[in-house]
Formats: C-alpha cells, sequence, structure tokens
C-alpha cells in the first residue's frame, strides 16, 4: 500500500463537518453495537472507545445515507485522522491503529464494505502530523470568512498558510515524503493563484516558491549523469582492456562469417542463374 494519503485532505473540511453533524434520537440504527467494546480495544481506550463509536456510526449513516457515492476513500482516511488528533494523540499510535481496525470491521458488519483498501494501512505520527499541516493550510486558504481558530482576518490567515508552507521547505528538500511535497506544491499555485489579486501588506507574502525545484533537478540529473558515466566506462573497457580487444576480435570474426555465407550465397544465386539461362538458350536452339 503506498502513502498516497495526502490527496484526500481537500475533502477534510466537509468531512469535518459530517462528523460534527449531530443526529437527533432514534436516527442512528446501530448504537446498540457501542455497547461492550472495552475488550476489543486497547486498555488505554476504554473509557473513550463508546463516544468513539458512537461518533463513527453516525459519521458513516450520514455518508451512507446523504453522500453514498462521494468519499469513498477520504471517508477513511479522516476517520483515521480523526480518531488520532481526536482521542489518540497522546496514546501509543499503534493503539489508535488498533482501534481504527476494530472500527473498519464494525463498519463492514453494520454498512457493507467500507475502507477495505484502506483497511490494513498504517499512518506514523509524522504523517498525521503533515496531515495536520495540510488541512490547516486548507482550511485557512479557503476560509471565506477570514476567521478560524489560528487567525481572524484574511490576509493574516494567508500568513498563516505561508508560515506553515515555509516549515516543510528541509522535509521537501530531503524528499523524504514525496506524496505530501506533491500536494504541498499543488497547494502553492492554488495559493499564488488566489493571492496574485490580494490587497494584503508586505508581511503576506503574494507568491510562494517552490520547495520542489532543486529535488526535481537532482531526480532529472541522476539517471543523466549515470547513464554517462556507464557509457564512458564501457567505452574505455572497449578501447583500452583486453576485454575490449576480445570483445572486438569476437565482433571481426563473426562480421567474417556473415560475409563469407553472403559470399558464397551471392555465388550459387549466380550459378543458378547461369544454368537457367543456359537451359533457356538451349530450348530455344531446339
Amino acid at each position: 500500500m503506498t502513502k498516497d494519503i495526502y490527496k484526500f485532505v481537500g475533502d477534510f473540511p466537509e468531512l469535518q463537518k459530517i462528523m460534527n453533524t449531530e443526529e437527533t434520537t432514534g436516527q442512528s440504527i446501530t448504537t446498540g453495537n457501542c455497547i461492550g467494546n472495552e475488550k476489543s480495544v486497547p486498555q488505554s481506550f476504554n473509557s473513550t472507545i463508546k463516544e468513539i463509536c458512537e461518533k463513527a456510526d453516525n459519521y458513516i449513516s450520514i455518508i451512507q445515507r446523504d453522500y453514498y457515492n462521494k468519499f469513498n476513500e477520504s471517508r477513511c482516511i479522516y476517520f483515521y485522522y480523526w480518531l488520532y488528533h481526536k482521542v489518540g494523540v497522546h496514546k501509543n499510535i499503534n493503539e489508535t491503529k488498533d482501534v481504527y481496525k476494530f472500527m473498519i470491521s464494525q463498519f463492514n458488519t453494520d454498512y457493507g464494505e467500507q475502507c477495505m483498501n484502506y483497511k490494513d494501512i498504517i499512518i506514523t505520527e509524522e504523517e498525521m502530523l503533515n496531515l495536520k499541516v495540510l488541512y490547516d493550510m486548507h482550511v485557512n486558504l479557503n476560509n471565506k470568512s477570514g476567521i478560524t481558530k489560528t487567525c481572524n482576518k484574511i490576509c493574516e490567515c494567508a500568513k498563516e498558510c505561508a508560515d506553515l508552507y515555509m516549515k516543510q521547505k528541509d522535509k521537501c528538500k530531503s524528499n523524504t515524503f514525496p506524496y505530501f511535497c506533491n500536494v504541498i506544491e499543488e497547494f502553492r499555485k492554488k495559493y499564488n493563484d488566489k493571492m496574485s489579486s490580494s490587497n494584503c501588506d508586505t508581511n503576506t507574502p503574494s507568491s510562494l516558491p517552490s520547495l520542489q525545484s532543486n529535488n526535481v533537478i537532482t531526480l532529472t540529473l541522476i539517471p543523466i549523469v549515470v547513464t554517462l558515466a556507464i557509457s564512458s566506462l564501457l567505452s574505455m573497457l572497449y578501447k583500452f582492456t583486453t576485454y575490449g580487444r576480445h570483445i572486438r576480435y569476437q565482433f571481426m570474426r563473426k562480421r567474417n562469417k556473415y560475409n563469407n555465407i553472403d559470399k558464397g550465397r551471392n555465388i550459387t544465386q549466380q550459378s543458378e542463374i547461369c544454368r537457367f539461362n543456359l537451359k533457356n538458350n538451349s530450348y530455344l536452339i531446339l
């Protein structure tokens, strides 16, 4: 399973609204399944598993009812993300994974197959933090009111985005998380498009530099340099070593062999033509 999980972050704001939606009593059909699950999850989640189960049940129920053909994959990644940042951030990441897998099995029992492509996915703590960075950047940039938990003006929110973006410079320079940095690059283009017509002061950048340029150049040059080095090495082996002379000798032998075959074939063909012509002449005389 690849870790191309970051492409789903654009759906997170809407999925968060669904997660925070409170259904009226009686609309959820499987709440009873959230009782007595303490033995099925790590002990550190015993006090919260009922709440987690009820929220998750409500979340999937709404998606199945109102967004049946939407969020087919992102619903799973967001739930894992929500589970970590809501209740698992101070717990062992492996225990959070165990609760995620348990809840996915519950989803499959209650609603049919859910998240099957991501049932066994493992998201590390650093990847969770990467998701949080992307989520905060998207929320700040797309917030029309300019009011979030971290900023209360549009230009201030844009600056928050720019600051978060530039903090990823070293991470993308080392190319540790290529999928993450690809989404960062896509975000940069959206930011630049949106801020090109802004009236913010100089403290808020109107455009962001690419963090991938060095990586792209490096990744492009490496195969070229390797190819040239191999070509030079083979040329030196061919010209100046015994192995090269052996290759030339074998090549000359094969070429002479094929030349002799061609000559023999030509002689044979010419002989057959002569015999044919003589035979025809004899018929003409008769």
